[in-house]
C-alpha cells in the first residue's frame, strides 16, 4: 500500500498536482471557494513565493519507499533487545533512543542517500508544473541543464552543470561511505 505512489508515473503525478493548483479549474482553489474562504484562493504556481513549495509537495510519493526501508530495517531488530531493555528498567523513550535508533542508522543512511539522489535528478515536477518559472523560482540543476542544452543550444554550460551535478552526487556518496565506515568500525 505504501509503495503504490512510487509505481505511478511522475508525469501523471506532476499533471495531477498541476490541476490541483491551477488558478481557474484547480481543486485547491475550488475547495477554498466552496467552504467560503475565497480570500485564500491564490495563483499557486504563478507566484514565485509559493511555486517552489507547490513543486515540493509531489515528493510525498517517495515517502512509501522511505517507509518500506525503515520497516524492513525494524523487522531485522531482534525482540530480545527490546525485552532486555525493558527488564533493565528502560522507558519506552529510552528504548527508542538507545536501542532502536542506533540500529536504524543503516536505514537512515540509505534513505538520505536515495532522497538526495532523487533531489539531484528531479526534472519532471518543475518542468511540467511551472517550466522553471515564475522568475526561475523553481529552477533546479536538471531543468537548467535541459534549458541550456535544448532551449539555448549552449552545450558547454549544460555540460558543466551536469558535471556539477555529478560532483555533488559524488560528495554525497563519499559522505555516506564515511558514515557507513564509522558504523562498521563501531561494531568491529
Amino acid at each position: 500500500m505504501y509503495f503504490i505512489p512510487n509505481v505511478i508515473s511522475t508525469t501523471a503525478i506532476a499533471f495531477l498536482w498541476y490541476f490541483i493548483y491551477h488558478v481557474d479549474v484547480g481543486l485547491l482553489n475550488n475547495m477554498l471557494n466552496a467552504v467560503g474562504l475565497k480570500k485564500l484562493t491564490h495563483a499557486w504556481l504563478n507566484d514565485p513565493t509559493t511555486a517552489l513549495w507547490c513543486n515540493l509537495v509531489p515528493f510525498v510519493v517517495y515517502v512509501g519507499l522511505t517507509m518500506i526501508i525503515f520497516m524492513t530495517q525494524l523487522s531485522t531488530i531482534p525482540k530480545e533487545l527490546y525485552e532486555a531493555a525493558v527488564v533493565d528498567g528502560a522507558t519506552s523513550l529510552q528504548v527508542d533512543l538507545k536501542v532502536y535508533l542506533p540500529l536504524l542508522k543503516p536505514a537512515f543512511i540509505t534513505n538520505i542517500m536515495l532522497n538526495l539522489a532523487f533531489c539531484l535528478r528531479t526534472f519532471e515536477y518543475p518542468f511540467l508544473m511551472t517550466g522553471g518559472g515564475p522568475a526561475n523560482s523553481t529552477m533546479n540543476l536538471s531543468l537548467y541543464i535541459y534549458k541550456e542544452m535544448v532551449g539555448a543550444n549552449r552545450y558547454g554550460i549544460s555540460m558543466v552543470a551536469g558535471l556539477v551535478t555529478v560532483f555533488m552526487g559524488l560528495i554525497v556518496m563519499v559522505f555516506v561511505n564515511i558514515l557507513q565506515r564509522e558504523r562498521r568500525n563501531c561494531h568491529a
